[in-house]
C-alpha cells in the first residue's frame, strides 16, 4: 500500500518518571535498570532504531538525567545517519510529557505518523513496527491491544463484583497516531485523568483500530517485571 504521509514516522520515547511503584525496592528508576550491562531504555529505543521506520526519535526525559542519556547515546547504541533524535523535557504528568514531545515536532514539514511508546515496555518487536507502520495507512489512530483470557474482578468497599471478560482487551504502546489529528486534540484540551493517548483518539472520534499486540511486550511495573525480563533477555542473549 502506498504511504499517505509524506514523511517517514516518528517516535516519542516517555522517559520521564520515577516508577515510584519499583523505585522503593530498586533505587534508581526503571527506565535506567541495568541488564545484562545495558539500561532498560536502550532495547526500547535500539528496536526503534532499527525498524528503520523514523526520521525522528524524540526522548521526552527528566531534566537531571540529561547528561547520562547524552552519554549512553554517544558509547551504547548505534544511530542510523537517516535518523535524528532529539531530547525534550517532561512534565509534571504522562499527558504533559507527551504533548512536550509533540510539540517538538513542529518544525516538520508534511504529514506524518507519531508512535508513542513507554520506554517500560523494552520488548517491543521490529515486526509489530513494521505491522502498525502498515496499518496508520488506513487509520487516523492505533494501539496495541491484548485480549483478556483471565478471570476479571474488582473490590469496592470489600464488595467484590465479576466482570465480564468478553471483549475486554489490555492495552499496550506504540500508540500510534497522524501526527496533526493527536496534536489538535492536545491543543484544543483533554482530560487530565487520561491513561493513555488512545483514549483521547477514541473520545475525539478518530477513525481507530485496535491492533494484535505480543505479550512479550509486557510493562516493567513491579520487581517481578523485572526478573522475568532479565530472564528473557539472557535466555536470548540481547
Amino acid at each position: 500500500m502506498k504511504n499517505k504521509y509524506n514523511n517517514k514516522d516518528v517516535a516519542i520515547l516517555l522517559l520521564a518518571g520515577n516508577g515510584t511503584r519499583i523505585y522503593q525496592e530498586i533505587q534508581i528508576k526503571k527506565q535506567f535498570f541495568p541488564i545484562n550491562h545495558r539500561e532498560l531504555y536502550l532495547y526500547a529505543l535500539d528496536s526503534l532504531l532499527q525498524s528503520n521506520l523514523f526520521q525522528r526519535i524524540v526522548l521526552v526525559i527528566d531534566n537531571e538525567d540529561q547528561e547520562r542519556i547524552v552519554s549512553n547515546l554517544k558509547t551504547k547504541i548505534e544511530i542510523p545517519d537517516e535518523t535524528e533524535i532529539s531530547i525534550v523535557y517532561g512534565g509534571k504528568d504522562r499527558n504533559e510529557s507527551v504533548y512536550h514531545g509533540l510539540v517538538s515536532l513542529k518544525d516538520i514539514k508534511g504529514e506524518f505518523a507519531v508512535y508513542i511508546h513507554d520506554a517500560a515496555r523494552p520488548l517491543i518487536q521490529e515486526e509489530t513496527l513494521l505491522q502498525l507502520h502498515e496499518e496508520i495507512q488506513k487509520h487516523d489512530a492505533l494501539t496495541l491491544v491484548l485480549p483478556m483470557h483471565d478471570s476479571v474482578l474488582k473490590e469496592k468497599n470489600g464488595k467484590i463484583t465479576y466482570v465480564d471478560r468478553k471483549n475486554m482487551y489490555r492495552v499496550l504502546t506504540p500508540q500510534v497516531f497522524d501526527y496533526h489529528k493527536i496534536l489538535s486534540i492536545y491543543e484544543g484540551g483533554y482530560d487530565k485523568k487520561d491513561t493513555d493517548d488512545f483514549k483521547k483518539a477514541v473520545v475525539n472520534g478518530l477513525d481507530c483500530k485496535l491492533v494484535r499486540g505480543a505479550a512479550m511486550n509486557f510493562k516493567i511495573t513491579e520487581i517481578d517485571d523485572l526478573q522475568l525480563l532479565e530472564s528473557v533477555i539472557m535466555s536470548k542473549g540481547v
